[in-house]
């Protein structure tokens, strides 16, 4: 799929929250990845949870934050839900915030912060923020989460991939066909196209 298709931004905070379901699935390879609670309740400074390769001691918690175009993620705003998701327990060793605003180096250096910050105190945990750059293409790598962002485009790329795939395979089949008919004087292999080749030309 051309690295340049731009996938569309969420509407609500719900849509980018259940989108983020499959996406995670495939990132951290844990089919059971889920939400958490919902919207109103606590969510202790996550909305999905999930384990990394499925590894109960691998606890990771991700943060969407749907952000509308040309606005940024504060560190207030990540340090807050961050305190929050210390507070779980058994603790996080994984704590990301998926978010639609633009990549921006300042997010790299408020999750080496706190990270770092955290490992003063003892307590290993590693803290990633991604923005929408860094999301897509992972979106793009990962079908389910594709057909969730972007249901439409992922339907019209699936049929071309397969058209592809086809075509590959008609192209093998007559290969071979010419390859066999080449071994007799004046055969002639016809293509299922209806292309007539004579493999002694």
């Amino acid at each position: 799929m051309p690295s340049s298709t731009i996938i569309k931004i969420p509407s609500d905070d719900k849509a980018f929250e259940e989108n983020c379901v499959p996406l995670f699935c495939g990132v951290l390879k844990d089919p059971n990845v889920k939400l958490v609670g919902t919207r109103g309740k606590a969510q202790s400074g996550i909305d999905l949870t999930g384990r990394r390769d499925r590894d109960p001691t691998q606890l990771v918690g991700i943060q969407c934050k749907l952000i509308t175009r040309g606005g940024k993620l504060t560190e207030e705003i990540v340090r807050a839900d961050f305190d929050k998701a210390l507070q779980i327990t058994p603790a996080l060793t994984e704590f990301i915030v998926a978010t639609t605003a633009n990549d921006d180096l300042e997010y790299d250096r408020i999750a080496n912060t706190l990270s770092q910050e955290q490992a003063a105190l003892g307590r290993r945990i590693d803290v990633q923020v991604w923005g929408w750059d860094t999301l897509q293409p992972k979106i793009r790598a990962n079908k389910a989460a594709l057909d969730a962002f972007d249901p439409g485009h992922s339907a019209s790329t699936d049929r071309i991939v397969a058209l592809g795939e086809e075509s590959l395979e008609r192209h093998g089949e007559t290969k071979a066909a010419v390859d066999r008919g080449g071994q007799g004087e004046g055969i002639i292999c016809v293509e299922r196209c209806g292309n007539i080749v004579n493999p002694r030309r």
